[in-house]
């Protein structure tokens, strides 16, 4: 059994693996004020559903499961690493301190890349991209990330965009007559009231800087370029854009496994 780990700014999520098939998937939301303890818990409520825990057995058991985690949130790392120990009597290995997986970074600084990128980008190569292929991938999270992989599976940079939800907070906080709506894609992109031209700005306009961004990337890319969608806020926009040739919700969690075995598998 894996269990890995994906700690973001705005979601921690979990998943477990038997070989290379997630049979169980939690997503939480990333909390900086909870302790060790709580999120301790926090995960033995959720967890305990789905598989016996150790900390659940009179003794530890004999064959301790694998962990793996990434992280962007620095503060939390330690908290999450120990409250696996508390359940696992395990700690997890970190991406990028314990393994480092086999990509080629071609970064101005390479150690800048965050984890998350990495293990998105070992997911794709593995998974996804055909021999002298480009990938793009575009995550939407707390920011809308684009990373391009160049026809060797080299890791060549990307952008960071504002994402979403963090844009449509500034839109609400900052401009006092408009009023929160649901984010759902209009029907048409002129909005004939405020509600649905709220929702063609933040909804069809992010469409946009995604397809403008892609279309960008494939050009300085070159050749034939495979985009894969994944991260929390990629429903929002499904419904209304066929940008993507891949949409990979678990991305993270199967690069996290991969970069794990690859990690394994050493000598």
């Amino acid at each position: 059994m894996l269990v890995a780990i994906d700690i973001g700014n705005s979601n921690i999520s979990i998943g477990i693996f038997q070989d290379t098939t997630l049979t169980h998937s939690w997503r939480l939301t990333t909390d900086l004020r909870k302790e060790t303890d709580e999120y301790t818990a926090l995960f033995q409520q959720i967890i305990s559903d789905k598989i016996l825990l150790p900390k659940e057995s009179v003794t530890p058991p004999n064959e301790k499961p694998n962990i793996v985690m990434c992280s962007v949130v620095p503060p939390l790392t330690n908290i999450i690493s120990q409250a696996m120990f508390n359940l696992f009597y395990v700690h997890p290995l970190l991406i990028g301190k314990d393994i480092h997986p086999n990509l080629q970074i071609h970064y101005d600084a390479p150690t800048d890349v965050g984890s998350d990128r990495i293990v998105n980008a070992v997911a794709s190569n593995s998974m996804y991209r055909d021999q002298e292929e480009c990938s793009v991938i575009v995550d939407m999270g707390t920011a809308t990330v684009f990373d391009a992989i160049d026809r060797h599976g080299s890791y060549v940079g990307g952008a960071i965009a504002p994402g979403l939800i963090l844009g449509s907070n500034a839109l609400f906080t900052q401009a006092s007559q408009l009023k929160r709506v649901e984010l759902i894609s209009p029907p048409e992109s002129i909005g004939q009231n405020t509600t649905r031209s709220i929702q063609s700005g933040l909804i069809l306009g992010h469409i946009s800087l995604i397809e403008g961004m892609v279309n960008k990337f494939r050009n300085e890319l070159g050749g034939k370029s495979k985009i894969i969608g994944t991260g929390g806020l990629l429903n929002l926009i499904l419904p209304a854009t066929s940008i993507f040739d891949i949409v990979a919700p678990n991305l993270a969690m199967d690069g996290l496994r991969i970069a794990y075995k690859e990690h394994a598998d050493r000598p």
